[in-house]
């Protein structure tokens, strides 16, 4: 006999559980690659940010985010502020003023 097809309920509680560990995990990383501090005006970080938003094919990885202050988040998102460069892990990577 075949294998009965676990449930969708079952199977979407699962996926959304391994992206909370793999959020966590990057979270912990880049927040140690930063050295809690915003990577773009140095105060204590609380927030990460992503380079590219997931809706527009952005993955959670370390590539791909960078810790930062509220203030400087929401200016990020507001685009007040431009990330010039693509990788997070690159020390080129900078923000400047729109």
């Amino acid at each position: 006999m075949f294998p009965k097809p676990e449930p969708q309920r079952r199977a979407k509680a699962r996926a959304k559980r391994q992206q909370a560990k793999r959020t966590h995990l990057v979270r912990m990383y880049v927040f140690a690659r930063e050295a809690n501090r915003c990577r773009v005006c140095a105060q204590p970080a609380t927030e990460l940010h992503e380079l590219r938003f997931r809706s527009l094919g952005g993955q959670i990885s370390t590539r791909n985010s960078v810790a930062c202050c509220h203030q400087c988040h929401s200016r990020l998102h507001r685009h007040d502020l431009i990330a010039v460069g693509a990788d997070a892990d690159s020390p080129r990577l900078t923000f400047r003023p729109r």
